[in-house]
């Protein structure tokens, strides 16, 4: 059973860690698939829309942003009949941060935050921003766009919904390149032309440009004409980029960063980047990227940032040879690379610059750990987690690491005799106690009991802590964490861990994030109002075990003004006890659910503004219907309080009543960034 649950809480975890760039586009992504989604992928499929709004919305400040004077607002002019889209705001001096594959903002300060439709005049804070969200009824006429200066955007992009991605009318790119002063472009549209892609040479200030599906190897020639870029995006396998069009990537000599995905282009095309003098990332994402390549690749001097994007690239113990004479690289991701060994990591030993490494999907053992205690750089390191070969001895070459800060080696075991039993112990883990810089710890290992926790107690400096899969920690391994007072991130998946062990944390007020899979009640009621600083609250009852959250759990709830995050289950409330919900305004997504649940329930969530996945089921997943149980009785009202939550991307509800057609019509219509619905009506599934 542990097993199988440990399955469930993989699925569950997918949301935080896919990559940014997998824009969520087509039918396959859009629901359309006859089988039901369950809420680990409603999870996932917004993790991949919100990750990709953050990632494209994000970009380093500078000078030449159209901000106003200090403390003042400015008033940036839309048309009043209808609306573009959805506006949102930046700090102009957010940091941009880059980590791997990702391009992320580092600061939570830098992260866009929603203001309000693009509609009528609009005033834009002081020292902000303004980045406009066209869905897809408002690109079908983008004319509006001329009433605005050139420089009042700093950045504009398309969202898809349910139908993919939008598709520009014939003549729309001429109103985008109105906007010359515009700093960044996801262009994620369809119909595009060679004539549109032309049109974007007028985008002179242009900083970021995340290319469409469409662009050929001719436009990247256009493209290729902007003389500030500074970070071009290929994001799509099906790209029609060739070897050849890297040619012309390869005269934009103010390019920073470079992510190029598709099955077109690969080792022939290198060379071509070979003399780009800024460029310091450079994410490969392809089958044709291979070892033979990376003799190209170590000669891009400039390069600090190396990532093999998943499982396509073809890398092996041979490639790392080239990559390990670049001596410059502080960042390497080898994520989803399997060829890779201890054999690897000896080449890698010599590297006297690097500071991250990701060999998540590698073989590597023991051994090959000691040849990585020899980088005294090392700052943060990801080993697999599905690997057999590092047990203790290997932590105690981890621990001869004077910078490490951050290590991820959640290894998958079970207590079953018949598993691989080399894994680590609480032996291993007080070696890794001596690593006093550590700030990011992910430990897994059926060979970790309450005991073990004690070691990782004294590594003062922890903001997040990461239990998974191990089976022998209770409620007091748990306590041994109080201590930890810069904790910010604590997840456990497995243990014995119970509501009265959690409800023993409430002292930890720095904790924005909680996730424990396989809860149990232990005849206690949720308590974590002592934690004013909760962002994230994941709570997951053991499947087999009859448990529901209820009304009493949801009180302590009401006082987290910062909660933008609430997913526990199975859930049983009632009416009340969505009410009790209702002030958490700032919620981003959010599961509610129970037979006894109204029309009125939905009501109680009317003035969460920014919400942007709802799933409304009793929490508990019925494998022969494939379907959630019921989230309540609601009628066609419910649909209706509904739509006024316009920032809705996901949305399930399973009801003991069906809806009626023109009532889920309605709400398509109201809400225009919808990218996935499931609900019941008129006796089948909605797609």
């Amino acid at each position: 059973m542990r097993h199988s649950r440990i399955k469930l809480a993989i699925r569950a975890l997918i949301w935080s860690f896919v990559p940014l760039y997998l824009c969520a586009a087509g039918p396959a992504a859009g629901g359309t698939n006859p089988q039901r989604a369950t809420v680990y992928d409603l999870l996932s499929r917004y993790a991949r829309v919100q990750s990709d709004n953050r990632n494209v919305d994000a970009n380093p400040g500078d000078q030449s942003d159209n901000v106003q004077t200090p403390g003042t607002a400015r008033v940036v002019h839309f048309p009043a009949e209808k609306s573009l889209g959805r506006l949102s705001t930046q700090d102009v001096g957010a940091v941009r941060e880059l980590t791997y594959w990702f391009h992320w903002t580092g600061n939570g300060e830098g992260r866009p935050e929603y203001l309000c439709e693009a509609q009528g005049d609009v005033s834009v804070p002081p020292g902000k921003r303004l980045i406009l969200v066209v869905n897809e009824v408002a690109s079908k006429n983008l004319s509006g766009l001329l009433k605005l200066k050139p420089d009042d955007l700093h950045g504009l992009r398309f969202v898809s919904s349910l139908k993919g991605p939008p598709r520009l009318p014939a003549g729309g790119m001429k109103y985008i390149a109105h906007l010359t002063g515009l700093k960044m472009l996801a262009l994620g549209v369809r119909g595009l032309t060679h004539k549109d892609i032309e049109q974007i040479k007028a985008l002179r200030s242009l900083e970021y440009f995340h290319a469409p599906e469409s662009l050929t190897d001719s436009g990247l020639a256009q493209v290729a004409e902007l003389g500030s870029l500074k970070g071009l995006y290929i994001v799509r396998k099906s790209s029609r980029v060739t070897d050849a069009g890297l040619k012309h990537i390869g005269k934009i000599k103010s390019l920073e960063e470079l992510y190029l995905k598709g099955e077109r282009m690969g080792d022939f095309g290198l060379p071509f980047l070979r003399n780009l003098p800024r460029l310091n990332y450079l994410c490969l994402y392809g089958t044709n990227f291979t070892d033979k390549g990376m003799v190209h690749v170590k000669e891009m001097a400039s390069l600090r940032i190396l990532s093999f994007h998943e499982d396509l690239c073809r890398i092996t113990d041979a490639g790392l040879v080239h990559v390990s004479q670049m001596p410059e690289l502080e960042i390497l991701c080898l994520h989803g690379m399997r060829n890779i060994t201890d054999a690897g990591m000896a080449h890698l030993a010599n590297m006297r610059s690097l500071r991250k490494l990701n060999i998540a999907s590698s073989q590597i053992t023991d051994r090959g750990l000691a040849h990585l205690k020899q980088i005294k750089t090392l700052e943060r390191l990801e080993l697999p987690q599905d690997q057999k070969g590092i047990t203790d001895a290997g932590l105690a070459h981890i621990a001869e690491l004077p910078n490490l800060r951050s290590l991820q080696i959640s290894r998958i075991h079970f207590n079953d005799s018949k598993m691989n039993k080399e894994y680590y112990t609480d032996a291993g883990l007080a070696e890794l106690a001596t690593c006093r810089r550590l700030e990011d710890l992910s430990l897994g290992s059926i060979g970790i009991t309450d005991a073990g926790v004690e070691h990782v107690a004294k590594l003062t400096n922890l903001k997040s802590l990461n239990l998974f899969g191990c089976d022998n920690i209770t409620d007091a391994g748990l306590a041994n964490l109080r201590g930890l007072k810069s904790l910010k991130s604590l997840s456990v998946t497995g243990g014995e861990i119970t509501i009265a062990g959690l409800n023993g944390l409430k002292s930890l007020s720095c904790l924005e994030r909680i996730r424990v899979d396989d809860f149990r009640r232990g005849g206690a009621v949720l308590d974590l109002s002592g934690m004013p600083n909760l962002e994230d609250l994941m709570l997951y009852f053991e499947r087999e075990s009859g448990e529901a959250f209820t009304d009493a759990d949801l009180a302590c709830l009401s006082g987290l003004k910062r909660l933008n995050n609430l997913q526990i289950g199975p859930r049983n409330y009632t009416d009340k006890g969505v009410a009790s919900l209702a002030g958490l305004i700032k919620m981003d997504r959010l599961s509610i659910g129970g037979p006894a649940l109204t029309d009125e329930a939905l009501r109680h969530l009317t003035r969460m503004k920014n919400l942007g996945l709802l799933n409304i089921s009793d929490g508990i997943w019925d494998k022969n219907k494939r379907t959630w149980g019921s989230g309540g009785g609601f009628t066609d009202m419910a649909l209706r309080y509904i739509e006024e939550l316009k920032s809705l991307n996901l949305l399930e509800i399973s009801s003991e009543h069906v809806f009626s057609k023109a009532a889920v019509q309605g709400l398509r219509r109201e809400l225009p960034y919808l990218y996935s619905i499931r609900v019941n009506t008129e006796g089948a599934q909605s797609p």
